[in-house]
């Protein structure tokens, strides 16, 4: 892992561009339609998000007419550690759907189980979300008296969010439970 960068522009990211304290909310079983890929964060030498995670998302907004049941606009990323543990990480690009019945080709159904999460909004270009997600991790973790519960960390792409725009609006939000005073 590769230690945050605390430079100017990190630190102008924190004080203008995110939530330094997060929504601490119930987040409901969801039941999600998309695709799936895997990648390599930027903490690792291998990173490939941003050849690996645009081009996903591109596919799944081309296809969104093929997922039937689409429940509104938001779409999700999902984040998780693959099952081999690791540096190389799940993503899925997904949209809500109210029942599932056939899948398109290629397409993966996922059911996000209920878990309570501290939700942070992230302002500007999704290029510029591993700012947040850094604060989130080495910052507000740390300090917080709430630990990450090693589930699937959320990327909301609501009504706010703007392609291409620095006015553009995503939330990020990760698994939380209360960390014991005796762990």
């Amino acid at each position: 892992m590769r230690k945050a960068r605390f430079d100017a522009e990190y630190l102008q990211h924190i004080h203008q561009s995110v939530s330094l304290d997060p929504v601490i909310y119930e987040q409901r079983e969801l039941s999600l339609v998309g695709l799936h890929t895997r990648f390599f964060s930027v903490d690792s030498e291998k990173n490939n998000l941003a050849r690996k995670l645009p081009k996903l998302w591109q596919q799944m907004l081309d296809r969104l007419h093929e997922v039937p049941h689409v429940v509104g606009e938001t779409g999700y990323g999902l984040i998780r550690q693959t099952p081999a543990q690791t540096d190389e990480l799940d993503y899925f690009a997904v949209f809500e759907v109210s029942k599932v019945e056939a899948l398109p080709p290629g397409m993966v159904h996922v059911t996000l189980p209920a878990a309570q999460y501290a939700k942070f909004t992230h302002h500007g270009l999704p290029m510029n979300l591993n700012n947040t997600v850094n604060y989130i991790y080495s910052s507000w973790l740390v300090t917080s008296g709430f630990r990450h519960t090693y589930a699937t960390d959320l990327e909301i792409y609501g009504p706010a969010y703007i392609p291409g725009s620095e006015q553009s609006v995503v939330n990020y939000a990760i698994p939380v439970e209360l960390a014991s005073v005796f762990s």
